[in-house]
This record gives C-alpha cells, sequence and structure tokens, in this order.
C-alpha cells in the first residue's frame, strides 16, 4: 500500500518531488542528515524527498508541498509546509 501512495504522490506533483530540501553552500552534511531522518525516523520513500544546492535560502519560492532550506549559519527555514499534505498523505509512512 506504502508504494501505490508514493507513486500516487510522485505523479500526482507537478514540480518533481514533494518533500524538497534546499541548502546553501557548506551545509550538504546538514540536509543530508535531515533527509535520512525523513527516510529512517518517518519513513518516508527516499523517491519522494530531492535535495538541491542554491544560492539564498531568502530567494527560494514555494514550489513543493513540504520544502525546508537549510541557511549557511545552519538555521532551518521552512519554506512551505501544506499541512493538509502532511496530515493526509504523509501520515500512512508513520503508521504502525
Amino acid at each position: 500500500m506504502k508504494l501505490g501512495i508514493s507513486l500516487f504522490l510522485l505523479s500526482a506533483t507537478v514540480w518533481g518531488t514533494p518533500i524538497q530540501i534546499h541548502f546553501e553552500k557548506g551545509q550538504k552534511i546538514e540536509a543530508t542528515i535531515y533527509r535520512e531522518l525523513l527516510i529512517k525516523d518517518y519513513q518516508i520513500p527516499e523517491e519522494l524527498i530531492s535535495m538541491n544546492l542554491i544560492r539564498d535560502c531568502e530567494d527560494k519560492k514555494k514550489q513543493a508541498e513540504l520544502e525546508l532550506c537549510i541557511k549557511n549559519n545552519g538555521d532551518l527555514k521552512v519554506v512551505s509546509a501544506d499541512k493538509n499534505f502532511i496530515r493526509e498523505s504523509l501520515r500512512v509512512f508513520r503508521a504502525p
């Protein structure tokens, strides 16, 4: 069932992956830590998560259902978080 939902989410998302982690220069390790946290602790399939190097978190516009950005100083900024998407779609991955 999780595979079916994953495929649906992949096909339903116009922008590519529904979860995006952006990071400024020098923050790839921290971005990888957040990605692994989503995969291991929340059991979200890695195919639903993408990571991108960007110039500046402040210039980032919403492109995904859940979008995080890690600044040069290590601060985490939530660019967008669609509560309905999180509540209705992602909760199945954490279900026992």
